[in-house]
């Protein structure tokens, strides 16, 4: 479930996430949503944050071609941090 909420940011984040959202072609809140899920830090997201990032995934392959179960459990299991 989706919930709105208002907040401030600093003017360069705001730049910032307008030229990803231009360039990427995702709304703000997804770009938002998505740099919240990845940094983990939230105790309150650790404890669901595989169904979050499910989530996340399916929004992002939207109605584009299915990927394999094994894919999709491998690609959430990879840390966004190790490269």
């Amino acid at each position: 479930m989706k919930q709105k909420i208002g907040t401030a940011l600093d003017s360069k984040v705001v730049v910032f996430l307008k030229r990803q959202s231009r360039s990427t072609g995702k709304p703000l809140n997804q770009l938002i949503e998505e740099a919240v899920l990845f940094k983990g830090q939230s105790p309150a997201l650790n404890s669901d944050s595989r169904d979050l990032r499910l989530n996340a995934l399916k929004g992002f392959i939207g109605a584009g071609p299915k990927l394999p179960r094994k894919v999709v459990e491998d690609i959430l299991a990879e840390d966004p941090f190790d490269q």
